[in-house]
């Protein structure tokens, strides 16, 4: 993860597309990538000038998008695989990048599976459904209040079943015209 963070890091600084640094970095790590091993990511790049978001993904969950106008959630979905999975040339024809463009009160949702795959003691998953829904239903407060919301109805499905994975959530939105 280290390597991943620091080489990401420096090809980031060079490029202003998550596509090319996204595949900078797979060409970068390949090599060094056990082979029972490999790393998802997101990478996205938020134009505050024309209020767009430009995403990549590498495997990693795809990003939850709430249109204020449409009053609900669609998945961001650009393809693309896990980094360390496949061959560079590969990896860079299946990697595809997506503008998005925000209006006053739409948001993304970034995340980790930790989020929908908690699991209650009935070994029952919370579930892409679930996190759609609060996500609808509390589109209207702020960002921090949204993830707020959400962590609140994990808990309250989890309630005492052991967390299996890490969570962490972002929520990117658009206040102000």
């Amino acid at each position: 993860m280290a390597q991943t963070r620091s080489t990401l890091r420096s090809v980031a600084q060079e490029y202003s597309s998550p596509k090319k640094a996204l595949t900078l970095t797979q060409n970068k790590l390949y090599g060094d990538i056990r082979p029972d091993m490999f790393i998802t990511a997101s990478y996205m790049i938020l134009d505050t000038a024309s209020s767009t978001i430009t995403l990549a993904r590498a495997g990693h969950p795809a990003a939850l998008l709430f249109f204020k106008e449409k009053k609900h959630c669609e998945l961001a979905l650009p393809s693309g695989v896990a980094i360390g999975i496949t061959e560079p040339y590969m990896f860079e024809t299946l990697l595809v990048e997506k503008k998005i463009e925000l209006k006053p009160g739409d948001f993304i949702f970034l995340y980790t599976d930790g989020v929908d795959e908690s699991c209650n003691e009935a070994k029952e998953l919370f579930g892409n459904q679930r996190v759609i829904k609060c996500l609808e239903a509390n589109a209207h407060l702020s960002a921090q209040e949204i993830v707020a919301r959400l962590e609140k109805a994990i808990q309250m499905f989890v309630q005492t079943a052991p967390q299996h994975d890490d969570m962490t959530m972002i929520v990117l939105k658009r206040e102000k015209t």
